[in-house]
């Protein structure tokens, strides 16, 4: 596992969400992150973004390892608005 930090996400450009904290399962490849904010966006048309491609940017430390800048193409696989959590993966699910 690692750990993300300062994450936000981005859709053509715009910044669609941010994240003080994440952690990336390294088996997997999948992010979760939690304590999301959507600014501007409402809860509702959160769920516009499931299974869209997104630039994940963030600091990622492994261990005792400095911290190094982040990014990848992502997509959304998982929100949860309530719990303020948003889940990633390379590639959408079917």
């Amino acid at each position: 596992m690692a750990a993300l930090t300062n994450v936000t996400l981005e859709s053509g450009g715009t910044v669609i969400c941010n994240s003080p904290k994440g952690t990336l399962n390294d088996t997997t490849g999948k992010i979760k992150l939690t304590e999301t904010t959507w600014p501007n966006i409402s809860a509702r048309d959160q769920l516009a973004y499931l299974q869209k491609k997104v630039t994940l940017k963030a600091k990622l430390s492994r261990g005792a390892e400095p911290k190094r800048s982040y990014a990848k193409p992502m997509y959304i696989i998982g929100i949860t608005p309530g719990a303020n959590e948003a889940q990633l993966a390379d590639k959408p699910e079917s």
